[in-house]
């Protein structure tokens, strides 16, 4: 690249490339970013700045009837793009691994020590809830229930989320596939009962 630059540089401007993406001040700032690169041996600094040499790039740049630019240097810039495009991407699919890692360990630490403080929220009591019933005494909490609670009121029917329709359908005796009833409009005075 030190050799060659201003030849790479000359090249690239006198190809009548798009100016959309080759204008001279682009090229000299590609140029300046890839210099930067190579000074710091990473390419923190000039990762766009080696797009613009790829032949890939210059592929897209060429004007009809315009004769493409040749030089090594291209398809050097090439492989390592494509080099650089597989490393990010590994990267962030160990990311995403790392983070899924992490929230699995969050749930399980804010759980335990949560335990220790005895400590508890209202959608703790909710999920405990359901999990007791899904569990395999499930029939028989929500025949127990049934049998000491007659009746059961839901104020701000519209508010409920999934998991609460499902404790409810379970201690009611619904299907568990049964979608919840459609709220009537504010102010409508009308209400569902469920045997």
């Amino acid at each position: 690249w030190s050799t060659e630059r201003a030849n790479i540089i000359q090249l690239l401007n006198q190809a009548n490339l798009s100016q959309t993406s080759y204008k001279p001040l682009q090229i000299d700032t590609a140029a300046a970013k890839l210099d930067a690169s190579l000074a710091f041996g990473n390419l923190n600094q000039g990762y766009d700045g080696l797009a613009l040499f790829t032949t890939a790039k210059i592929e897209a740049g060429i004007k009809k009837g315009s004769t493409r630019p040749e030089h090594p240097f291209f398809e050097l810039c090439q492989q390592l793009h494509n080099a650089v495009l597989q490393a990010d991407s590994a990267f962030a699919e160990k990311l995403i691994n790392l983070q899924t890692i992490l929230q699995t360990w969050l749930r399980c630490e804010l759980a335990h020590r949560k335990q220790a403080l005895n400590l508890r929220s209202y959608d703790d009591l909710l999920l405990d809830l359901h999990l007791a019933l899904e569990g395999p005494r499930g029939t028989e909490l929500a025949a127990g229930l049934r049998q000491r609670y007659h009746a059961a009121l839901i104020d701000e029917f519209q508010d409920t989320d999934p998991l609460q329709w499902r404790i409810f359908a379970r201690m009611a005796g619904l299907k568990a596939d049964q979608p919840p009833p459609q709220p009537s409009p504010a102010g409508g005075g009308s209400c569902d009962s469920f045997p």
